[in-house]
């Protein structure tokens, strides 16, 4: 099942979706802002200076939420992610760091940025170098922070 959006089709995942959205919720009415989906939460993310892309996907690599620029493909970038946070993660418990909470990637041009949200879910946020990095990391570490308190 699918549903449209600015960025094209998106898979529907009810299940997480629903979750994800009263931990949204949440979140937000904890920091009174008056936002109260996935959908708000990731259009704030996008909305910041050099933010591209902000998405929301669970561990399976489907894609839950997204507001990307016009030459993306969030669900391109949304399939690749969790790879990508997995082997990280292996990484970490080889050196014996623990879990995995954020990966932070730098390519010519972009920064990515790969948040665990909860235990389904996962937030992938591209930005220019020039964007205020660590207010954003900060905001997400806070963000994960309280959605593990819900569960």
């Amino acid at each position: 099942m699918t549903r449209q959006s600015a960025n094209g089709r998106i898979p529907e995942r009810p299940e997480l979706f629903k979750r994800l959205q009263c931990r949204a919720l949440d979140y937000f009415t904890f920091y009174t802002l008056p936002m109260a989906s996935i959908r708000d939460l990731v259009d704030a993310v996008r909305s910041r200076d050099g933010v591209e892309a902000a998405i929301v996907l669970g561990r399976d690599g489907l894609l839950v939420d997204g507001n990307t620029v016009s030459y993306l493909d969030g669900e391109q970038v949304a399939a690749h992610s969790p790879a990508v946070f997995a082997a990280a993660d292996a990484l970490g418990k080889a050196a014996r760091a623990g879990q995995l909470q954020t990966a932070v990637l730098e390519f010519p041009g972009t920064i990515a940025i790969i948040s665990a949200m909860s235990e389904d879910a996962l937030l992938v946020v591209l930005a220019r170098p020039t964007a205020a990095l660590p207010p954003l990391l900060g905001e997400l570490r806070h963000l994960r922070q309280h959605i593990a308190s819900l569960a």
